[in-house]
């Protein structure tokens, strides 16, 4: 009986590594993608010869329940950096007039601002802002988490304070050096 019973633990030992191995993987590559980078867009354009890079649009509450869904893909075309951010939520139309320019404002746990003003076509669908990205933008985000985000369209604002992804610029503007 005691030999049943070795060649019984035994065998448990071999079950239990044989399930907690694929499970430690599994879990480990599932947290590696929030650190990878996922492209639209990552070539050279065949007519100019400029590189363009378009990551993936990024969902700032992770797909959770939170009422503000919020989406941002970030761009490097021919070097000039930039963000897209869609809130989907009508506050009028986005647009680039002056004087009347919609925004996106992210305030940082430290405190700071970043302003983005949009800079694309008008748009009345969901609220969307394409607004450029400099280098001084670059360091101020990737140094604090996100506090708050406050969209601004031509016909209301709306702030979010329930980010889930606080440290998104943190872990993803190194996609599009």
């Amino acid at each position: 009986m005691s030999g049943f019973f070795c060649t019984f633990i035994e065998n448990l030992r071999i079950m239990k590594n044989l399930f907690i191995i694929p499970l430690l993987f599994i879990f480990f590559l599932g947290n590696a993608q929030e650190t990878d980078c996922r492209y639209i867009t990552n070539e050279i354009d065949e007519f100019n010869n400029t590189k363009v890079v378009k990551t993936d649009y990024y969902d700032l509450n992770k797909y959770t329940s939170k009422k503000d869904i919020i989406f941002i893909s970030l761009r490097n075309i021919n070097k000039r950096k930039s963000v897209v951010i869609t809130l989907t939520r009508d506050l009028g139309c986005s647009v680039s007039f002056k004087g009347k320019r919609s925004s996106v404002k992210i305030k940082l746990e430290n405190d700071v601002v970043v302003t983005f003003y949009h800079s694309g076509n008008t748009d009345c669908g969901d609220f969307t802002v394409i607004g450029s990205l400099t280098k001084n933008d670059i360091a101020k985000l990737k140094d604090s988490p996100i506090k708050v985000i406050r969209f601004t369209g031509t016909d209301y604002y709306h702030d979010s304070k329930d980010i889930v992804w606080k440290t998104f610029f943190q872990e993803k503007l190194d996609c599009i050096k």
